[in-house]
């Protein structure tokens, strides 16, 4: 018979047990469990008793010798042993959604999310809810509530009663925001969403949404259905968060390329910190002409010789204290002074009013 009749013929002596396919690409077999959990083991096969015939040396499945490989049962892995271990091998994602074929408890979400707050690397959490108990506002026990209670600055949550993942709808507007441009950044209230029915509230129900930090994509009755209000489970807005984990990873990498790429060494010296400097500026000026930062009045603690009250006129404000300010510990540790900037959001408007006056 061919391989695969083979592997046909053998399954069904396993009776259920196990699967058994043949795998050209590699010329292997594969024997698999039907079973999981950590009692679910697939051993090397052996000589069988009596007279029949042995399989197990000729199908390469009867040590390592021959290329096996003997796979114990194993539990499996929790959603936040995923999520850790993503976080551990690789720092080349930002935006987390999780589509599972098990039920995640709302206490596996949060506690996703809490992970997502600690990690030393700038990640943001995506999940959607489909729990009618979110649009009440009586309830404190839905995942949106419970997000919100837990007061997570980096886990967008939405409710949809459709789409189970809408809210990576969301994410793929807000990822495509290029920092790099002139005016392009967004805010994610107003946007639509592909592939997401929008949803039909009650004044209420929309009220205790946008009390639980709770977005949702809806219909409006002139037509129109836009994502609301584009915060995070703390009420800050989505738009902030993304805008200032892109100027982090600007600041940190253009300041690691001004030393990487400096054909001499940058000394210790005021005019060494200046190359610094002016790598900072260039980051921050790009978050001006982007439109995430833009003029305004510093309303924070002074800087260097940034007052309270006074205008950022450039939307931004970047001190490098004197070198001369070091301890002998930071100048034997080669530390280049800590640079503070101060940048004032330009915001959005989401909401805008008009007074009319009436006279006969």
């Amino acid at each position: 018979t061919t391989l695969n009749g083979v592997a046909a013929a053998v399954q069904t002596a396993f009776a259920g047990a196990a699967t058994v396919t043949w795998n050209a690409a590699y010329s292997n077999f594969l024997v698999k469990s039907t079973t999981t959990g950590a009692a679910s083991a697939v051993s090397f096969a052996t000589a069988p008793a009596g007279g029949t015939t042995d399989l197990s040396a000729l199908m390469g499945l009867a040590s390592p010798t021959s290329g096996a490989y003997a796979v114990a049962g194993i539990v499996a892995e929790t959603i936040e042993t995923a999520v850790n271990l993503h976080a551990s091998q690789s720092n080349s994602w930002y935006g987390l959604q999780i589509a599972a074929t098990a039920v995640i408890a709302d206490s596996d979400y949060v506690q996703v999310g809490t992970i997502i707050e600690g990690l030393s690397l700038s990640h943001i959490f995506g999940v959607t809810t489909q729990e009618a108990a979110a649009l009440d506002a009586q309830t404190t026990t839905d995942l949106a509530s419970l997000l919100q209670t837990a007061a997570l600055s980096r886990t967008f949550c939405q409710y949809s009663s459709t789409n189970p993942y809408a809210s990576a709808a969301i994410f793929g507007v807000a990822f495509t925001v290029d920092f790099e441009g002139i005016d392009t950044t967004i805010t994610l209230m107003f946007q639509q969403e592909a592939g997401v029915t929008a949803e039909t509230l009650t004044e209420a129900q929309a009220a205790a949404l946008k009390a639980k930090n709770c977005n949702v994509f809806v219909n409006y009755q002139n037509g129109a259905a836009i994502v609301q209000y584009g915060t995070v489970a703390n009420g800050y807005y989505f738009d902030e968060i993304h805008g200032a984990d892109w100027l982090q990873n600007a600041l940190q990498t253009d300041m690691f390329n001004a030393l990487y790429s400096a054909k001499t060494k940058v000394p210790q010296t005021d005019a060494g910190a200046n190359v610094l400097v002016a790598a900072a500026t260039k980051d921050l000026k790009q978050a001006r002409d982007n439109g995430f930062v833009a003029p305004g009045v510093w309303n924070g603690p002074p800087v260097g010789a940034l007052q309270t009250g006074q205008t950022l006129t450039k939307g931004f404000y970047l001190y490098a204290p004197p070198i001369s300010s070091q301890t002998a510990t930071q100048r034997a540790a080669r530390q280049a002074p800590t640079l503070q900037a101060a940048i004032k959001l330009a915001g959005a408007i989401h909401i805008a009013g008009i007074l009319v006056n009436v006279n006969r």
